[in-house]
Formats: structure tokens, C-alpha cells, sequence
């Protein structure tokens, strides 16, 4: 008697609606077309889930797993190609297959489509073989999540954690849920309940209120008989949907009584709404960076610029956190700028040599420009590393090995600048260590994210402070034009 045998696929991606740039097949990295051995991806949650299906004996076979950084809306070509793969990899399995298991963000838009995973869903179910076979999926925190996506799975599997140290194991959850729906006989659906709350993803830590207490109510609440898993889905306000905002999920046995798990979502859904004020960020100033540079700091003090958050789908090439450092002429500052332009102009000059550079400013149609300034440069590198922190946010979106494109570093007086070619979200120390640097000894830090870099710069950090630039991922969602949000929404209407 053959092992039984298991079907693979993933479609990551992060979609900022408010953006005018197209993502593209070419933004992807493609793995995994139908070949006999499990997608690599060292660190991800795809290697995670595939290893806990290897130890139970079962085989793996895979589909296509498309996966791209955040950034604009994705073209409906990739998800047909995506399709198309997927469907020749199941053909090839000829009906034998005792499950499913997806890896999704939750938040992918196409030109076509604001409910991408739904689709995808939806259109798996009516492959031959595929109409009544379970399907597990593990997805982020941030995924905007609808109840005809819930119809289409047995089990949903949220990350727990923001920055996601977690999403080995929401994967390897999800993995032993689909064991135990396929060979154990366990009749596992899932059940949806939607808020009218949005909050940007500074608000949404989970170390903080209020997805400090919501975690915490779901944790409860899977203490209960009948509950697999309650997924608390922040949701993410940069893809207007009518779904976008928070979300709970919870995945039961089959046979649970409907009124308990109404219940229960019942709970966590008051607990969304009395804590929904917490969800809304305010911005630190100028003067709140002076009055601590003044105190003198022993350990760097992070500035986030969460208006730029590249893990939200910013370009990382923003200007205002740089005119800011530069305006008040600090001392020992380190930011990292997504240039490639930059970074090939470089390339025909010599080290040490004084350069005017015209820095960022191309990447989001609402920023002043580029800052053209005489610039120290001071290196050029290679700019791929392996993350210091396996457990680190970014490895959940590319794993362990990390490739920033070629690099160079430039100074302009006691600022360095580390302009990459390569969009890299700033969740890693390795960042600056690949660059010959240990960013313990900067006075000032400035990182374009929300919250995705406290695990790598919490513990070195003496003070973080969130400033609100001009970007394209402001904290005020009123600023935002949304379509297609369900209303009335909190903050949107008051």
C-alpha cells in the first residue's frame, strides 16, 4: 500500500491598493512546478509544514508557490499562471491525494480581484479530486479575511505573533490539523465573524493592546472542547476590500454546537470594539527625538518611519525621515534607503571619493523628490546575508537567506546611508553587519517599518519613537481614498 500523499501550493503576496505600481510574474520567486521533492525554502512556513507531513510518513507534491514582497496590486496574470501550474501539478497526481495544504498572506489583490484567496480557493474546490478532500491553510496575522474564503477550507491557522517570530509554527499547526482531518477522520470546518474596526499596522503588535488582549482571549479559548484554533486577523488597511479589517476565525470539530462557537467569537468581537481606540497609533515628534538625544542615550534610539513601512509595501526610498536626520544635522545616524539607481551611479566612482547623489524620492508618485547632496562613498558590497534571527519577521516572507541586490554604503556628514537595490524590509540586524557594521554603535536608527523590526531592535534599543512622514502608508486611514471598504468602519467614521 503507497504512502499517502499530500498537495502543496502557496500565493504570497501583501497588496497596497493606495500605490501606483503594478507587481508583476517577474516580482515573484517561483518554486516548486510538480517536481518529487519538497519546496526548499529554508526557515519559511512552506519548509516547516512539509517537514511535519515527511515525519508522519506521507509524501509530498507539490504545486506552485509564488511569493513576492508587498507592493502594489498584482496583475491577474500572475494569479492565471499560477493557476495553470497548479492545475498540471494536480493532474499529474491522478486523484491520489488525501489533502491540501495552502500557504496564503490574506491580503493579495489583483486587477481583477479583491478576494484573491476566496478565488483561489473557490477554484481549487472544483478540480476533479479536490471537491471534498480537506484543505488546510496558515496565513498571516495580517490577512483581510472573508466568510466565503472560510467556506471554501477546513482549517485556517493565523500567525500569533506581530513581528511574526511565530509563523514556523502556525504553519506546522496547520500541517498537524490537515494530519488529523485526513487520517483521523476529524471533521474540521471553520467559522467567521467580521468587526467594523481598521487599524494601520502600527496599532497592531501584539506585545500591545489590543491584539495583547485579543491573543490572550483566543489562547482561552482554545482551551475549550471543540475549538482546533482561534485566529485573531488584525487585517491589513492598505487593501481596500470589503473584508479589510479585523477578522476572527476559529476552526472547530465538526460536530461542535453552533451556539458555543457564536459565543465565542462573541467574546472576541466585544473585545475588538471596547479596545478599538488602542488600535489607533499617534505620531512622536522632532522634539521628542531632541529631548532624548539631550538625555544622552547610551544605546541607539529607533526612529520607525511607518509612512515608508517597505513590509507594508512602501518603496523604502520615502525622503522625510532623511531630510529630517539631515535638517537637524545628527550625529551617528544610520538609515537605509532603497536605491538601485543610486547604487549603479556609484559604481564608476572610487572610494572615498565625494559624490553628488540625487538619494530616493522615485518611488511613490506623493513624495517632495530626490535629495540631491554631496555624499562620502565609502563602500560597495554584495548585498546577501543570512538572517541573524531564524525566528526573525522577514523570514516568514523569504526565509533564512536574504538577497538585498548590490549595496553601497554613503555618508553624508554623521549620517551613513545604506542604499540597497533591492527593497528589504529592516525586521534584521544582518542588514547592517553584511555591510561592516554593528548598528549597536549608532546613536540614531531610523527603520521604514511599523512593527515588523522591534524583534531584531527592541533589545538593542534605548528608547523607539514612530514618526508619521509623508507616505504612502499614513497613519491616519482617513487620509486614504477607499472604494470598496465596508462602512461604517471605525476610525474612517468616527
Amino acid at each position: 500500500m503507497s504512502n499517502p500523499r499530500y498537495f502543496f501550493a502557496g500565493l504570497f503576496h501583501e497588496t497596497h491598493s493606495f500605490i501606483s505600481e503594478k507587481t508583476g510574474l517577474e516580482d515573484f520567486a517561483q518554486a516548486g512546478f510538480g517536481s518529487n521533492e519538497p519546496i526548499s525554502l529554508p526557515g519559511s512556513p512552506m519548509a516547516a509544514a512539509t517537514e511535519v507531513i515527511r515525519r508522519s510518513g506521507a509524501e509530498i507534491f507539490e504545486g506552485p508557490y509564488f511569493a513576492a514582497m508587498p507592493s502594489g496590486v498584482v496583475c491577474h496574470s500572475v494569479f492565471d499562471t499560477w493557476k495553470s501550474r497548479f492545475e498540471a501539478a494536480w493532474k499529474s497526481m491522478n486523484g491520489d491525494c488525501e489533502g491540501i495544504f495552502l500557504v496564503f498572506h490574506g491580503a493579495m489583490v489583483t486587477d481583477k480581484e479583491v478576494d484573491l484567496e476566496c478565488a483561489a480557493a473557490k477554484w481549487i474546490r472544483q478540480l476533479p479530486g479536490a471537491e471534498e478532500i480537506p484543505i488546510s491553510c496558515v496565513l498571516d496575522l495580517h490577512g483581510n479575511i472573508s466568510k466565503s474564503f472560510c467556506q471554501q477550507v477546513n482549517a485556517l491557522v493565523a500567525y500569533q505573533k506581530n513581528p511574526h517570530t511565530d509563523a514556523t509554527e502556525a504553519a506546522c499547526s496547520a500541517a498537524n490539523l490537515l494530519l488529523s482531518s485526513s487520517q483521523s477522520g476529524r471533521n474540521l470546518r471553520c467559522i467567521w465573524r467580521g468587526t467594523d474596526v481598521v487599524w494601520p499596522p502600527s496599532g497592531t503588535g501584539t506585545a500591545d493592546q489590543p491584539m495583547l488582549t485579543l491573543e490572550s482571549c483566543a489562547r482561552a479559548l482554545e482551551e475549550q472542547d471543540g475549538v482546533a484554533t482561534a485566529s485573531v486577523f488584525a487585517g491589513y488597511s492598505y487593501s481596500d476590500t470589503p473584508d479589510t479589517g479585523v477578522s476572527l476565525v476559529l476552526t472547530v470539530d465538526g460536530d461542535m454546537i453552533e451556539a458555543r462557537a457564536e459565543a465565542a467569537l462573541d467574546e472576541l468581537q466585544s473585545l475588538a470594539h471596547r479596545y478599538r481606540d488602542a488600535g489607533i497609533p499617534e505620531a512622536d515628534s522632532t522634539q521628542d527625538l531632541l529631548s532624548a538625544l539631550r538625555s544622552g542615550q547610551s544605546s541607539p534610539i529607533i526612529v520607525a518611519e511607518a509612512s515608508d513601512n517597505i513590509g507594508a509595501g512602501a518603496p523604502g526610498d520615502c525622503t522625510g525621515l532623511l531630510r529630517t536626520f539631515i535638517d537637524l544635522n545628527l550625529n551617528n545616524a544610520g538609515v537605509i534607503m532603497n536605491d538601485p539607481l543610486s547604487v549603479a551611479q556609484l559604481e564608476k566612482h572610487s572610494y572615498g571619493q565625494t559624490v553628488v547623489l540625487s538619494i530616493g524620492g522615485r518611488g511613490w508618485e506623493g513624495d517632495p523628490g530626490p535629495i540631491e547632496h554631496e555624499v562620502e562613498y565609502v563602500s560597495r558590497f554584495d548585498g546577501k546575508f543570512t538572517l541573524d534571527d531564524p525566528r526573525s519577521h522577514l523570514a516568514s516572507m523569504a526565509g533564512v537567506v536574504i538577497d538585498m541586490g548590490q549595496c553601497a554604503l554613503v555618508r553624508i556628514k554623521g549620517i551613513t546611508i545604506l542604499l540597497t537595490s533591492k527593497k528589504t524590509p529592516p525586521f534584521d540586524l544582518g542588514q547592517w553587519r553584511v555591510a561592516g557594521i554593528d548598528p549597536k554603535t549608532f546613536a540614531v536608527i531610523g527603520v521604514k517599518a511599523a512593527v515588523g523590526h522591534r524583534q531584531a531592535y527592541d533589545p538593542i534599543a534605548s528608547v523607539q519613537f514612530t514618526f508619521d512622514t509623508l507616505g504612502p502608508c499614513r497613519l491616519d486611514l482617513r487620509s486614504l481614498p477607499f472604494k470598496h471598504i465596508r462602512r461604517p468602519i471605525f476610525p474612517l467614521d468616527g
